[in-house]
């Protein structure tokens, strides 16, 4: 049996993760300086904490024996996972299928040197 105290934290991270991939998509196909550009930015950044503290309640949920740093690191790539999924299968959905991995690898992310395409 599942438990179901484990399901709003998952729907979460999904969630946090997903938004924060198409974000960053928006971001990768806005014109660089633009207010489109600069909101992808700032959500993306949003909602990149969101899915770290998403992760955290998730192996807080999940009990002891992942209640680590690597296990929220593990938590997150996961989510991302999931996210990529869920991110190409929306794309199918509008009939953008034959642009989803230009447009991923054309997505902005933050780094330690400033926002770099993936």
């Amino acid at each position: 049996m599942v438990d179901l105290g484990i399901v709003v934290p998952a729907a979460l991270l999904a969630l946090s993760c997903n938004l924060c991939l198409l974000s960053a998509i928006a971001a990768g196909r806005a014109e660089s300086g633009s207010w489109s550009w600069a909101l992808g930015l700032f959500a993306g950044i949003l909602l990149l904490g969101g899915s770290v503290g998403a992760a955290g309640w998730v192996v807080l949920t999940l009990g002891d024996p992942y209640s680590s740093g690597i296990g929220v690191v593990v938590t997150v790539l996961l989510g991302f996972l999931v996210a990529v999924v869920l991110g190409f299968l929306e794309y199918v959905a509008v009939g953008l299928r034959s642009r989803f991995v230009t447009d991923l690898r054309g997505s902005l992310w933050p780094t330690r040197g400033g926002f770099k395409e993936l």
